[in-house]
């Protein structure tokens, strides 16, 4: 076995050891408290010391040089313990848009370039083994964090094969060595290429943000599914002598949105005057929503004005409540007079 192959096996098993992987890795615990330290042949059993092909013989005589790790008898230990205060919530990074046929060689083929900073990757999968996609990145030191976070890594194709060095995180034209970048966006992570497509770029978010922002988007999503189970049959689209609501997005927030004056053809009282049992009307998007299910009403006139009203389908609804601002106990906020 050369030298390069002997750097790599001595790199696997330091890193089984790591604090990044100890804490987390219940079956090495286990091989080392009860054998007071993990015994050498068992170690060689893991999946990834088979592909190397070492002896326990060899593998012993390896770690002998190891400035982490000690071994005696058969047997390997830490030179010092995992921390007790040991906590890589701060620099355990997220990242997306992985193809789904990536292996872990094949992330880690993508930082390369960085694998002195990074303590850890793992793959997300789902609850059949496959893998959904994104993966885990534990820095070696908080300080790496918004750096890495900040390189710019196109995503690859489904099938395309992993270039040695694929990250393309070099200063562009116009762009200082060691200047610092500006926080990427989402929006930023796409760019076009000449031929007017669209390029992926990978995500990296911290781990903790990230799963937050899941956690409140879904709650927010939840309690718009529920709201518009109670608007069912409720809500109606209407028109103006034939014309919908405005197309512009700011003009587009929902039930809890001002219409500015321009837009106030009909106002919210002449509405209600005209329709009995209306909750609200939403003049920026040309909605009501009716106090009671209802299943059709009728064309009203209002000075030179015909409203034409078209209930809304049950999808309708859920998209129409998603746009709303809800309060914590999920109704709509400041609705409405």
């Amino acid at each position: 076995m050369d030298q390069e192959q002997l750097r790599k096996v001595l790199k696997q098993v330091e890193y089984y050891f790591s604090d990044a992987n100890l804490s987390k890795d219940a079956y090495l615990q286990k091989l080392i408290a009860d054998n007071k330290g993990c015994p050498v042949s068992d170690l060689n059993k893991f999946q990834r010391m088979k592909v190397f092909g070492i002896s326990d013989a060899e593998l012993e005589e390896l770690l002998k040089t190891s400035e982490t790790l000690t071994v005696a008898n058969g047997k390997i230990a830490r030179k010092t313990p995992v921390p007790e205060d040991y906590n890589p919530a701060s620099r355990t990074l997220i990242v997306t848009n992985l193809p789904k046929s990536f292996k872990l060689e094949d992330v880690e083929s993508l930082f390369k370039e960085h694998a002195d900073k990074i303590a850890r990757i793992s793959l997300r999968k789902d609850s059949k083994k496959n893998f959904r996609g994104s993966a885990f990145i534990e820095m070696k030191r908080e300080e790496d964090v918004p750096a890495f976070m900040s390189l710019s890594i196109k995503a690859p194709d489904e099938d395309a094969e992993i270039p040695e060095g694929a990250d393309k995180s070099e200063p562009q034209e116009g762009e200082e060595k060691g200047e610092e970048k500006e926080q990427e966006t989402p929006a930023k992570r796409q760019k076009t290429d000449q031929t007017g497509n669209k390029e992926r770029y990978l995500e990296m978010s911290l781990a903790k943000e990230y799963f937050a922002k899941m956690k409140l988007n879904d709650k927010a999503s939840k309690a718009a599914e529920k709201l518009a189970d109670t608007f069912k049959d409720k809500i109606f689209r209407y028109t103006i002598n034939g014309n919908t609501a405005p197309a512009k997005p700011e003009d587009a927030k929902g039930e809890n949105s001002s219409a500015n004056s321009n837009q106030q053809i009909i106002s919210i009282s002449e509405i209600k005057q005209n329709i009995k049992d209306v909750a609200f009307v939403d003049v920026s998007q040309q909605h009501i929503r009716m106090k009671v299910p209802t299943d059709a009403l009728p064309s009203i006139t209002i000075g030179a004005n015909e409203l034409s009203f078209y209930k809304l389908d049950q999808h309708e609804v859920e998209n129409y409540c998603m746009g709303l601002t809800l309060d914590k106990k999920g109704k709509v906020f400041k609705p409405r007079k």
